[in-house]
């Protein structure tokens, strides 16, 4: 499966879900600067927010606040980087820029 920014967060957390559901998962994922923290608290939403052309700390606080509400940002479907990965995952590529304000989801 492929998924690339909001795409790549709801890849991740719909695989978590099919793995906690005992549904067959894919083999492999490829994650494209992933958007998997909608609660938006990972160091690089500030510390890089002024190196990122693309996308803004508002526009990301907007749209996470639209998509989940605030009690449930850190579930893991909603947020898959709260998620537990040692009870087995898909091997994983993620591409990210040293740049974006997503890095630290990634």
């Amino acid at each position: 499966m492929y998924g690339d920014s909001s795409g790549g967060g709801l890849v991740a957390g719909s695989v978590l879900k099919m793995r906690d559901e005992g549904i067959g998962m894919p083999s492999a994922l490829v994650l494209w600067s992933p958007w998997t923290d909608v609660s938006i608290v990972g160091d690089t939403y500030s510390t890089l927010k002024m190196n990122d052309p693309f996308i803004s700390e508002t526009i990301l606080k907007n749209a996470g606040a639209a998509y989940a509400n605030i009690s449930v940002q850190k579930n893991p479907y909603v947020s898959p980087v709260y998620g537990d990965f040692s009870k087995g995952f898909p091997p994983t590529l993620i591409q990210v820029g040293t740049k974006e304000i997503l890095l630290s989801d990634s």
